[in-house]
């Protein structure tokens, strides 16, 4: 089989804002064995979310979390507090907060994937998962066949180079943090003394 580009659209609530290099570093080892490459990073957008958080409910000793976005729905996830955390590892719940992830990336099958591709690539961001958080169902589709823009996710990136090069390293995630490093300093400064 050909090289061939493939869009994935997913998203998880967590209690940390992820970034291209964690995303990267998450999938990496399961796309490579599987025998897809890419040339990008994933494109991320983390869309504000208002966690709600009951006591009790719906069971003496539960601790639950909710919160909707748009347009994605509902989610809720309980904690039995009688438990040890390692056998019920509701992260959000025991934390009591959720922060959302939402990415689009373009990956490439080459002729080391076993299979129909799509059906591998949605297994793996089916299953490969941080412990302990909730998670929106991978969408995935022929980069030709994924729309460019699609409602609650990260534009889709242009086309990738779809050579048999391996899962991009860190460097230019590692660029793009030192950038917001400095920026973040700059803003720091310029507000400092103001109320």
């Amino acid at each position: 089989m050909s090289n061939e580009a493939f869009t994935v659209r997913m998203g998880f609530f967590d209690t940390r804002a992820w970034t291209t290099r964690n995303i990267v570093d998450l999938y990496k080892t399961e796309l490579s064995n599987a025998g897809f490459v890419t040339s990008q990073f994933p494109n991320i957008s983390y869309p504000k979310i208002s966690p709600k958080v009951l006591l009790n409910d719906p069971f003496e000793g539960a601790k639950t979390i909710s919160f909707s976005i748009a347009p994605f729905g509902d989610f809720v996830q309980t904690r039995d507090t009688r438990v040890v955390y390692e056998q019920d590892k509701a992260k959000l719940a025991e934390v009591g907060t959720a922060l959302a992830n939402i990415f689009t990336w373009n990956i490439c099958s080459t002729a080391k994937v076993q299979g129909d591709p799509l059906g591998v690539l949605r297994d793996i961001f089916r299953r490969v998962k941080p412990d302990g958080i909730l998670k929106l169902s991978p969408k995935v589709n022929k980069f030709s066949d994924a729309p460019s823009n699609l409602t609650g996710y990260p534009d889709k990136p242009s086309e990738p180079q779809c050579e048999d090069k391996a899962i991009p390293s860190g460097t230019k995630v590692a660029n793009t943090g030192l950038w917001t490093l400095l920026f973040g300093l700059g803003v720091s400064l310029l507000t400092k003394g103001k109320v």
